[in-house]
């Protein structure tokens, strides 16, 4: 068995649809009665393969989902969120290849967002491009006017920040987290 391989069988086989993602929704949000357009990415995951057993555990698959809640009462209302998630479970081998994979075991837990490094002085971010994408990443998928509201800066310093060779004010990017984890996002509320 190529391990690369199998791991990316795995990971094509983990981004369908399966009937588990569904299961493992509900169960972790009884507040929902309706669980809709769910998306997997396991781009950035960490699988692993015990051969001898042929089973696999993983790590950090985004989840992506809309939640219609118990409590609106319009049908319009929908609830989005976003968080990872781990787990197990059997591979089904055959012929070189992984054709299936059964008996997963999913837990789910809040996205982690990248914290913002400062220089020893404290007086600037200099990671202010990961932690943009990292925040791009996560509902409410705030887009370039949002962050500019957010950090209380221009949308054309935003996008300056998105250099990787960029720095950032200290305290915009202070008031750019605070107001982004005073945001909903209903992973984060109910996990």
């Amino acid at each position: 068995m190529d391990f690369t391989e199998a791991r990316m069988q795995i990971s094509d086989l983990l981004e369908e649809y399966r009937p588990e993602w569904n299961d493992v929704l509900e169960e972790y949000f009884p507040e929902a009665y309706w669980v809709d357009d769910i998306q997997i990415y396991p781009d950035e995951s960490y699988i692993w393969i015990d051969r001898p057993s042929m089973t696999f555990t993983f790590k950090d698959i985004t989840l992506g989902f809309d939640l219609q809640m118990w409590s609106h009462t319009d049908a319009g209302m929908i609830e989005h969120g976003e968080c990872l998630s781990s787990g197990k479970g059997k591979i089904i081998y055959s012929g070189g290849k992984i054709l299936n994979i059964n008996d997963m075991e999913i837990d789910l837990y809040r996205q982690s967002i990248i914290k913002p490094r400062y220089n020893s002085g404290g007086q600037y971010c200099w990671n202010i491009a990961n932690v943009l994408k990292g925040l791009k990443k996560v509902y409410p998928y705030p887009d370039d006017n949002k962050l500019s509201d957010w950090a209380g800066v221009t949308i054309s310093t935003i996008k300056r920040w998105h250099d990787p060779k960029a720095h950032a004010n200290s305290n915009a990017v202070e008031q750019l987290m605070d107001s982004f984890n005073s945001s909903e996002n209903v992973a984060g509320i109910l996990l």
